[in-house]
């Protein structure tokens, strides 16, 4: 797992996303996968859980969320409060993630019903012995990005050579594979830092490699003009923000019912997050992260950048959350540069294509 952040106290990067992180456990091995097996919903101690409270007759699954109750989760937040999840036929509990949490043995043990992840956790469960799949992508865009302040802008190919990069040691195998696809070894100086992009600001380093709405938007909301190159305009195309399922989930009917819901509620709560960002803010800073102490500037600009990851051409045709084809290929290649392998029957629409079919309106 990701080191701690230096300010994981619940004010800046921690209300990001650390579920970039999967990408920093490609260098923990596909043991780290299996590791939570034994963790429950019920230890994660000093977390607020919230369940649905609807009619005692619908089934009750838990969703594992990757990170802590923020703004990443908006769209989860607003299905449960507006009943989404119980109009569609189930009560879901989302159990808050962390820094020792990973969401996909949960899911494999049985604790939770989905889990909200992202091909290389997955791909490390799945190699280490986990039979689960794949169903559907929020981010349709990979959110790591080099950034530099606009003053002494990196943004692109030509303006990376002979810059300091910092680069932290458990994301290395990302940014090594960054430089061999774009030819770059011995043209851009590598800097070890720990996870403080101030860094960039002090001059010490010309840029960082960090997640879009985490690292980049701390500077931001402390008054900096960034400047992001995304890692996806370069060669390492990745969706990101993953559901993942057990295998037998999709056989077993009720089950397969229950993980359709789930989506349904997701689809319909992240619409409506991405039409009014303030939505999600409002109810992370005052339900459901609302013992965490939650900057409002960093989760607006959190939530405001983190509408652009939801789209693609992929979306438009078919609907939140679609995997096409191109992307899944791509991310398939994008995880064996980095050095974890996946295959493509990972990944799988066909649950979204039944909700899409049995409610055209979704789209």
């Amino acid at each position: 797992m990701a080191s701690k952040r230096e300010d994981e106290r619940p004010i800046l990067s921690q209300p990001t996303n650390l579920s970039r992180r999967d990408f920093i456990r490609l260098t923990a091995g596909a043991s780290l996968g299996m590791a939570a097996l034994g963790m429950s919903g019920e230890k994660l101690a000093g977390h607020r859980l919230f369940a649905s409270t609807g009619s005692a007759a619908l089934p009750n699954v838990s969703m594992q969320l990757l990170w802590i109750d923020n703004v990443q989760f908006a769209g989860e937040f607003v299905a449960e409060s507006r009943g989404y999840y119980r109009n569609a036929g189930v009560n879901v509990t989302l159990l808050p993630g962390g820094t020792t949490i990973t969401p996909d043995p949960i899911v494999a043990s049985g604790k939770a019903l989905v889990g909200i992840s992202s091909p290389s956790l997955t791909g490390s469960a799945v190699a280490a012995g986990a039979a689960l799949k794949i169903v559907g992508a929020q981010y349709q865009k990979n959110p790591d990005v080099i950034m530099s302040l606009a003053s002494r802008p990196i943004r692109n190919l030509k303006d990376i050579v002979g810059k300091r990069v910092g680069v932290q040691a458990n994301i290395r195998s990302v940014w090594n594979a960054f430089l061999a696809v774009n030819h770059l070894q011995g043209k851009v100086v590598t800097v070890p830092v720990q996870d403080d992009p101030s860094l960039v600001v002090s001059g010490d380093i010309d840029g960082f490699l960090g997640f879009y709405t985490n690292e980049a938007v701390t500077l931001e909301v402390k008054g900096y003009d960034v400047v992001t190159m995304f890692l996806q305009d370069y060669g390492l195309p990745l969706l990101y923000e993953t559901y993942c399922v057990r295998s037998s989930s999709l056989t077993n009917t009720a089950e397969r019912k229950q993980i359709k819901a789930v989506l349904l509620g997701d689809i319909k709560g992240w619409r409506v997050q991405l039409a009014d960002p303030t939505i999600g803010v409002n109810l992370a800073l005052n339900k459901y992260g609302s013992n965490l102490g939650l900057n409002h500037k960093q989760q607006a600009a959190q939530a405001k950048a983190e509408t652009s990851l939801y789209s693609s051409s992929a979306t438009k045709s078919h609907g939140l959350f679609w995997m096409s084809q191109q992307a899944i290929a791509q991310s398939v290649t994008t995880m064996g540069k980095a050095g974890i392998k996946i295959r493509e029957n990972l990944f799988t629409n066909e649950l979204l294509v039944e909700l899409y079919e049995e409610y055209p309106g979704l789209r």
